[in-house]
């Protein structure tokens, strides 16, 4: 039986893989601080960052709509899920609640985060799905064992300047394997150190 991971939003940032698109970078709350991109659209992105950031809007936005129509039906969301992933495009759950019933609904995960940060609803991840898509974050703990080399899926905050080799070795094969969310977020931590 597979269980569930709590997730919280990291970040959000355009996406250097697709024009017009942006990333929305999920970590895992305890533990390894894993992280997973997610490619988001535009409206969703700015949906998700008015909410985070308690940006009035002049009009009401869908999300906001859907909310009112949750609270005149007097149902609430109890969690978000994201249960499956494939070739890129990740799968939602909202499960919702209306005193003693109960419903999940499927749902585009950016819709289902965009209401899940309205609501301070938690949002869960399949363990596995983790696992398979994740950016494991190790931080800089001044260990002698190098838990980063010959795995591009390690990324160390509070590096020194020596480390940029790594980071851009790390990169090349990322885009090797076209992993280009991870090239990307490898590229921020190469600027971070040449500041």
């Amino acid at each position: 039986m597979s269980s569930e991971i709590e997730l919280h939003i990291k970040q959000v940032y355009e996406s250097q893989s697709k024009v017009g698109a942006y990333s929305l970078l999920l970590e895992e709350n305890k533990g390894k601080r894993r992280q997973i991109p997610i490619i988001i659209g535009e409206k969703e992105a700015h949906s998700i960052i008015c909410a985070i950031n308690e940006i009035p809007n002049s009009r009401p936005l869908t999300h906001d709509l859907m909310i009112s129509c949750f609270d005149f039906l007097e149902a609430k969301i109890s969690k978000i899920l994201i249960y499956k992933v494939i070739s890129g495009v990740y799968y939602s759950y909202i499960y919702l609640n209306k005193g003693d019933q109960y419903t999940r609904i499927d749902a585009r995960t950016s819709d289902a985060i965009a209401l899940a940060i309205r609501l301070n609803t938690p949002i869960f991840i399949e363990e596995e799905i983790l696992n398979q898509e994740s950016v494991e974050i190790v931080l800089d703990e001044d260990s002698d064992e190098d838990k980063s080399s010959g795995n591009p899926e390690y990324i160390t905050f509070g590096m020194e300047i020596s480390e940029k080799d790594k980071l851009e070795n790390q990169l090349k094969e990322a885009i090797q394997k076209e992993n280009y969310e991870l090239a990307s977020i490898l590229r921020d931590q190469i600027a971070d150190l040449e500041k």
